[in-house]
């Protein structure tokens, strides 16, 4: 063998390595169409990359020889456990972790069989009725197959949705409750301050100061100097200017009596006060035409 055929052969085996995955629909039955089974396979790949789930959705005619011969003439609910033994015995041989679908198209049976690790978080045993439901609904006979196709992807979707709801992250109820409380608090602590603003003499600076480092801190310097001025320095400037107002009262003092025995000497006259009696004697210039 030449070098080249050698090289050649080496390349057809790696490809053959790389997509030698067994298909995740197996439809030995028949119930769907290849380009639907093509796309639901391609999606259950996407899907198998990013959760690394196993799912595989078989189709059978018949059950085997031994089980179908002893489930002949059963009612449906006494077979029911029989053929959910072969569905387990499949997902042990196809699925290491994940889903497995079994649909035997007579007699009619849908089961749904999932991994036990899988079956705590990522695909639950709710999520897994829910499927059965879906799959049940499908219709036999050739005239349906396009039915039967909108039910497959329509499975393969809900598959993928419901491990993804199962595998969403937790609410952060801890977060959330820290934030609470600190606005909690930090509303306290303004009210108590405006109380005491209104009640007693404006802050200090240093204290204003505190105050504008840890509000600018916590939502920005804007916000900030916003609140200092309303709750602060408004209220601050209000109280000075009452204090103001009231200080400028004016005083009235109350008259002096005299008691008894005593004399009050009367008040010195100021200027203005006293008459000019001169220039009353002085003589007036009559008026000449």
């Amino acid at each position: 063998m030449t070098l080249p055929s050698l090289f050649l052969l080496a390349i057809v085996g790696a490809s053959t390595g790389a997509d030698g995955a067994a298909p995740a629909i197996r439809d030995d039955a028949g119930l769907f169409s290849r380009e639907t089974g093509q796309k639901a396979d391609e999606e259950i790949a996407a899907l198998r990359d990013v959760y690394h789930l196993d799912i595989v959705v078989e189709t059978a005619a018949l059950p085997p020889v031994e089980l179908h011969k002893k489930i002949a003439g059963m009612k449906p609910a006494y077979a029911a456990p029989l053929l959910h033994e072969w569905a387990v015995e499949g997902a042990d041989q196809a699925v290491n972790k994940g889903v497995y679908i079994l649909i035997c198209k007579e007699p009619g049976y849908v089961d749904v069989v999932v991994s036990p690790e899988v079956l705590q978080h990522d695909f639950t045993g709710y999520d897994a009725n829910r499927l059965r439901s879906l799959l049940k609904n499908m219709k036999a006979g050739p005239s349906h197959v396009t039915q039967r196709d909108k039910r497959l992807l329509e499975a393969v979707v809900q598959i993928r949705e419901a491990v993804r709801y199962n595998l969403r992250p937790p609410f952060p109820w801890l977060q959330v409750s820290g934030v609470l409380v600190g606005v909690l608090g930090l509303w306290g602590v303004l009210s108590l301050a405006r109380q005491r603003l209104r009640s007693a003499e404006p802050s200090e600076p240093l204290r204003l100061n505190l105050f504008n480092a840890l509000l600018g801190g916590m939502f920005g310097t804007v916000a900030a100097h916003w609140i200092i001025d309303t709750l602060f320095v408004t209220a601050s400037r209000s109280s000075a200017s009452l204090e103001e107002g009231l200080l400028r009262l004016p005083v009235v003092q109350p008259p002096q009596t005299a008691s008894d025995g005593e004399t009050v000497e009367p008040a010195p006259e100021t200027q203005p006060d006293r008459l000019d009696l001169a220039a009353r004697d002085e003589p007036v210039d009559e008026l000449r035409v």
